[in-house]
């Protein structure tokens, strides 16, 4: 365990290789569990995805990942349920594959795992000139080892969507708002929440508030925006509506409710009050939401005064939008432990933590790291995680 400690002075390789080292052994090792476990699941018990065979590689393709895949091969259908997914990631993996539909599951999962390496050390880089080079570090592994981290193995679009946010934050702290711009553009097309991204260069181009102010923050929203612009503007000449993503997601069974009522509705299930009482399974689900809830909401909390403002405006703004959506049925916080990954200032939280208590440091990441092999093994048999 002494290799992750940055205080080492015993290796010569700079601190970014090392880091990227220990991500990728983690993630190989994520890749190991998942290839066991799709090899030799029995398939007796628990909640499964039938739509994805028991192999490696499509292990890594369990429940929404079905719909990215289906938008990579065949696209979106008129009036389709599937306008509920977003296009960027499928069109990345359509592109790169050269449209050939036998390396798709490869090329989603290339696209992923790139995607996240790339993420952490960028995080580390900003966060190492923001606070400093431990903090930075800590900050990394925290999003690494965060017992949901799988989804960033998986053919989803969340290592794509976290690359593009941590980028602008990256290029807004360098007063590049262009590119800032551009990356929310992207993370919008990306998943729907991209479009709160836009705080951040907001917030950091009024705070140092340079000539040209209003023609400053018009580009700025006219470039962010134009992503989910565009997407809108298909929607509307092709599927008769530019919000048809929006009547496509309230298929899913989702609703707006009053902040609060998904910790009430969740923990009504986890208590065995609401629901299928006999239901253990979806029960401990219910607990696993209700904590990864709180978890980042108290982060949210702390983030007002640990991060830069623009970055705890963003995650205000995306804790509330979370808190007010309520998941299908009486799962009110449905997907919360995949959903708050997005949340990237909580894991600079995260990383302070880790970097000053040493004490506690190795005991939360022995847990977290045996929560996310867990996780991974459960996920990859087609097990309903989050």
């Amino acid at each position: 365990m002494h290799c992750l400690s940055i205080e080492s002075q015993h290796t010569k390789l700079p601190r970014w290789l090392t880091l990227l080292i220990i991500l990728i052994a983690l993630r190989l090792v994520l890749n190991g569990v998942a290839w066991i476990a799709s090899q030799t699941s029995d398939l007796g018990e628990g909640v499964f995805d039938s739509q994805a065979p028991q192999h490696f590689p499509m292990a890594w393709v369990r429940w929404d990942a079905n719909y990215y895949l289906q938008i990579a091969t065949h696209g979106y259908d008129f009036q389709d349920p599937k306008l509920a997914f977003f296009p960027l990631y499928a069109l990345g993996i359509r592109y790169l594959s050269l449209g050939n539909p036998d390396v798709f599951v490869w090329v989603g999962l290339l696209i992923s795992n790139g995607c996240f390496l790339a993420a952490c050390l960028l995080l580390y880089k900003q966060v190492k000139t923001d606070y400093n080079e431990r903090i930075g570090w800590w900050s990394a592994v925290a999003m690494a080892c965060y017992p949901t981290a799988f989804y960033f193995n998986a053919l989803y679009p969340e290592a794509l969507f976290i690359l593009l946010s941590i980028a602008v934050y990256w290029f807004a702290c360098r007063s590049q708002y262009g590119w800032s711009a551009v990356c929310v553009a992207l993370a919008s097309i990306t998943r729907p929440v991209g479009l709160l991204l836009l705080i951040i260069p907001l917030v950091e181009l009024l705070a140092k508030r340079p000539k040209h102010l209003v023609l400053h923050l018009f580009g700025i929203l006219t470039i962010g925006s134009l992503g989910v612009g565009l997407y809108a503007l298909y929607l509307w000449g092709v599927h008769g509506s530019p919000i048809a993503f929006a009547q496509a997601q309230s298929e899913w069974g989702g609703s707006w409710v009053i902040p609060g009522t998904g910790f009430i509705t969740s923990m009504q299930v986890t208590l065995g009050l609401a629901g299928e009482p006999a239901d253990w399974f979806m029960r401990v689900v219910s607990l696993h939401d209700w904590v990864s809830s709180l978890l980042f909401l108290i982060l949210t909390v702390v983030a007002y005064r640990w991060v830069r403002h623009s970055l705890f405006l963003y995650m205000f703004a995306g804790m509330l939008l979370l808190l007010v959506l309520h998941g299908p049925f009486s799962f009110g916080l449905w997907s919360m432990p995949r959903y708050v990954v997005a949340l990237y200032p909580g894991f600079i939280l995260l990383g302070i933590f880790l970097a000053y208590w040493p004490r506690l440091r190795w005991v939360i990441l022995t847990g977290s790291v045996g929560l996310l092999v867990f996780f991974t093994a459960w996920f990859a048999t087609g097990r309903w995680v989050a």
